[in-house]
């Protein structure tokens, strides 16, 4: 899960319990996720905040909470299944029905009508990420921030899900016109364009990202990654380093730096870094790389069986 993006002293954090008539409901926080079921969730900024609560089979809720420092805000909802929600007019049409519909209303400009027919669609089914973007874009339209964010969040991880990462990309786009600079989402965004290997792009964001959290692990190794498929190795070498004075006893990381080093034909520091991988691995682990064709060009440029 993403922790909630917040700068303020943790001890001025407050926190939200969820109880819900249903178990695994999928929590979302000003649009992002925040975890699945009934549970507490801690270290959240003090004010109003919106809530939207999702399982498979039942209508999605949505409403707001006021949080409070150092105290803890109570939700308690009873979701309703969508077979006790969906009207006779939606059991006799096709979720394509609805969906076609909605995109003819977006077309023309009715944008509550959009919502409308997406919504029933996503009644009959709530897994199909072309809805939610669908009605993400709609909600946009609208002015409905908060609702458009949390339906193009939901749409970007059922398109990754799917392996659509161009997709998810154009989710994660219309969700940064409306909150420009988000680190979740830049970051989000960086990762896919590394999927469909638009590493430039990539790049781009994840500079941004790494430039707000100087401290986040997985920002400078995803930058790595996208600096290593645009063969720029020395940036990949940088990233990566950065990388490893954050977690030093990451044994990917000094997979990468082993990479990245024999691309840049560097003995040396492919050498060192390849034994400190060593160092933090079984014969076990390391058995389960020796098929990789990119470890197997370490192994080759380091002489090793």
């Amino acid at each position: 899960t993403r922790p909630v993006a917040t700068s303020q002293p943790r001890s001025t954090l407050g926190s939200v319990k969820i109880e819900t008539n249903v178990p695994g409901v999928i929590v979302y926080l000003d649009g992002r996720y925040l975890g699945v079921g009934n549970n507490l969730y801690a270290d959240i900024a003090p004010g109003t905040h919106s809530i939207r609560l999702s399982k498979d089979s039942y209508q999605d809720w949505t409403g707001n909470v006021a949080v409070s420092e150092r105290s803890t805000s109570r939700i308690k909802v009873n979701l309703n299944s969508i077979e006790s929600t969906s009207g006779s007019s939606s059991s006799s049409r096709g979720q394509a029905d609805f969906i076609s519909s909605a995109q003819k209303e977006y077309d023309i400009g009715n944008y509550a009508g959009a919502v409308e027919n997406y919504t029933k669609g996503l009644l009959l089914d709530s897994g199909n990420p072309e809805a939610y973007l669908g009605r993400g874009s709609s909600y946009a339209k609208l002015g409905e921030k908060s609702k458009a964010i949390a339906d193009l969040s939901q749409g970007a991880k059922l398109f990754e899900n799917k392996g659509n990462y161009n997709k998810a990309v154009l989710c994660y786009s219309q969700i940064l016109n409306l909150t420009p600079e988000d680190q979740n989402y830049l970051y989000s965004r960086g990762q896919d364009y590394v999927h469909t290997g638009d590493y430039d792009k990539a790049i781009t964001d994840l500079k941004k990202v790494t430039e707000q959290n100087p401290k986040f692990l997985n920002g400078f190794t995803e930058l790595g990654n996208a600096q290593y498929g645009a063969k720029d190795y020395k940036g990949a070498a940088e990233s990566y380093t950065k990388a490893r004075k954050l977690s030093p006893n990451s044994r990917q990381i000094y997979v990468k730096l082993a990479l990245v080093y024999t691309a840049l034909q560097n003995k040396s520091e492919a050498k060192k870094n390849y034994e400190k991988f060593k160092e933090l691995t079984t014969l076990a682990d390391r058995e389960t790389m020796k098929d990789d064709p990119e470890w197997i060009k370490v192994l080759k440029f380091l002489g090793e069986s």
